[in-house]
């Protein structure tokens, strides 16, 4: 398969990227045939899987072709579930280890939330108590035909304890959506979502926060799986490890080099404003067992007035004394992680949501991530 991306804007590879300023690619504009290059091949393209171009955004297209020595497919039609972004529908899928719990094709999103079939899913944190939606994006990349009647059994489990179901979103059978109840029908060089499928987050049983989303899928002429733990070794199930937490947001580098972290504090609505010494105490706290982070705040113009850091037990914590406070910079290792736990004291009946977005830049611009998170809680209201 040649997988050909077209952009306007240096270095936007991928959906969430930046967009430059005008003029962008026309939604009406098309891609032709791969033309050969001077290297000698013997494929032949298979113009039933040579999908249309895709637009990720304004900037960039996508476009698939495939081809094989005889100009027919080599295999039967299947769908298929990612572990991990390289994941072509090869077992075991992290030969080169690959993390093989931060599949790209599983979300979690807070109920009502759109999700796009080319989206990268956030890192969401499961609040207890609400209400969210999964989606399971399926890939029909290989086949000739359109898959159909692709439908997911959808579960949480602790990472420690694989062998035993946790909580069901399916109720322990294979599901479509509510679109395409008898499941969906994935075009051959396409993709599809499964979902929304909405769940309650439970109150307890929770233990350390630490769980992670399962999904295997099931499509009409695909057997099921025996399995339905085992990622790695099916290209039918998918991982993705989830945190569920009163207000508790992991800060990861999953890359190979330094990142540097742009945290953005945030409180809503507008007529709830942070006070540096009473109510409402609007703050994040974050792991610093070094004290770096706290360096780098404490020296920051703004310090307070916009908001105040301390630093106790290898914790800095930063309270906001207005709604919005971008804090500068901080470096964050390769396969360090660090928690920002949030904190809201609120006068009574005062409903306030608290919210942090972490952006990550690599050296040079290497590699951009930008995720967050948000918790809502209302003041506690009592007698006298």
């Amino acid at each position: 398969m040649t997988r050909l991306a077209v952009s306007s804007c240096p270095g936007d590879t991928q959906a969430g990227n930046a967009i430059c300023a005008a003029p962008n690619l026309s939604s009406h504009a098309t891609i032709q045939t791969l033309q050969t290059t001077g290297e000698s091949s013997n494929l032949v393209a298979l113009t039933a899987t040579s999908g249309p171009a895709t637009f990720l955004n304004a900037d960039l297209a996508v476009t698939n072709q495939m081809s094989s020595t005889t100009g027919a497919c080599l295999g039967p039609d299947f769908a298929y579930v990612k572990d991990n972004a390289r994941d072509a529908g090869g077992i075991p899928s992290n030969l080169g280890g690959q993390p093989f719990w931060e599949s790209p094709d599983l979300f979690v999103v807070p109920t009502g939330t759109p999700v796009d079939v080319n989206a990268t899913p956030p890192e969401t944190v499961i609040t207890p108590g609400g209400t969210f939606d999964v989606f399971v994006r399926v890939n029909n990349d290989y086949g000739c035909n359109q898959v159909t009647g692709t439908k997911t059994l959808v579960y949480f489990a602790d990472p420690a304890a694989l062998s035993a179901q946790w909580i069901p979103v399916t109720g322990g059978t294979y599901v479509g959506d509510a679109a395409s109840p008898g499941g969906e029908t994935v075009v051959a060089g396409t993709r599809s979502l499964i979902g929304p499928l909405t769940f309650t987050a439970p109150t307890s049983g929770i233990g350390d926060g630490h769980k992670c989303l399962l999904a295997a899928i099931l499509a009409n002429g695909e057997p099921a799986v025996a399995n339905t733990f085992d990622a790695p070794n099916s290209n039918q199930v998918a991982q993705r490890n989830v945190q569920f937490s009163q207000c508790t947001y992991p800060l990861t580098n999953l890359q190979t080099a330094d990142g540097s972290v742009t945290i953005t504090l945030t409180a809503a609505p507008p007529e709830v404003t942070p006070s540096l010494t009473a109510n409402p105490n609007l703050a994040f706290t974050f792991d610093d067992g070094d004290g770096s982070w706290f360096a780098v705040w404490n020296a920051q113009t703004g310090n307070g007035t916009a908001f105040a850091v301390t630093n106790a037990a290898g914790k800095t914590t930063v309270r906001l004394g207005t709604n919005s406070v971008t804090l500068n910079p901080v470096t964050l290792h390769p396969n360090e992680s660090r928690n920002a736990v949030g904190t809201l004291g609120l006068p009574g009946g005062v409903t306030a949501t608290l919210s942090v977005q972490a952006t990550m830049t690599g050296p040079s611009g290497t590699f951009t991530v930008s995720n967050g998170a948000s918790c809502t809680q209302t003041g506690f209201s009592g007698p006298g």
